[in-house]
């Protein structure tokens, strides 16, 4: 039985949850589910972290996975009656939760600018392919003018009888 003292009154408290409601660390005492008691904002100022020997970052992973060691820890977080710990642990629950969301967001992410750049590209060789048909193009016609003038040309000086030489 936990006591708690809350808006001047000392309450008893069978249990205590700590947790995060829309990004706001929070207390919470009950008597059991659907029963609260009390709901509090926390407020804690910044702890230096523990020096703690023989401890690997990877043993953090059990936070995440095994329930009944992490029921045990928070009995334990509990008993050092510090908030801004248990606020934290919190905290890094929710990110767990986060991190496989946000990584999937980062592959679909990549796989999107996968596509936009090869979209570019072969809209880029498109693009240069077309703009090569163009000049070609471009060329044939300047050439088609020129032929078509030269032989106007020549028509013309034929019927003014101008011309020097002769035809075949």
């Amino acid at each position: 039985m936990y006591q708690v003292e809350y808006q001047g009154q000392v309450i008893q408290c069978p249990y205590i949850r700590y947790g995060i409601f829309n990004g706001v660390p929070y207390e919470m005492g009950t008597k059991g589910v659907r029963n609260t008691q009390f709901a509090r904002e926390i407020y804690a100022s910044p702890r230096p972290p523990l020096n703690v020997t023989n401890i690997n970052d990877k043993d953090l992973n059990i936070f995440i996975r095994d329930s009944p060691f992490n029921f045990t820890l928070k009995q334990a977080l509990e008993k050092l009656e510090d908030p801004g710990t248990l606020a934290e642990v919190a905290q890094l629950h929710t990110w767990a939760m986060r991190i496989p969301v946000y990584s999937e967001l980062a592959r679909v992410m990549q796989e999107f600018s996968d596509a936009m750049h090869k979209f570019q590209k072969d809209f880029s060789n498109r693009t240069g392919r077309v703009v090569f048909q163009f000049e070609a193009t471009k060329r044939h016609m300047e050439a088609a003018q020129i032929h078509s003038c030269v032989q106007l040309t020549l028509i013309e000086l034929a019927r003014e009888q101008k011309l020097q030489g002769q035809f075949y």
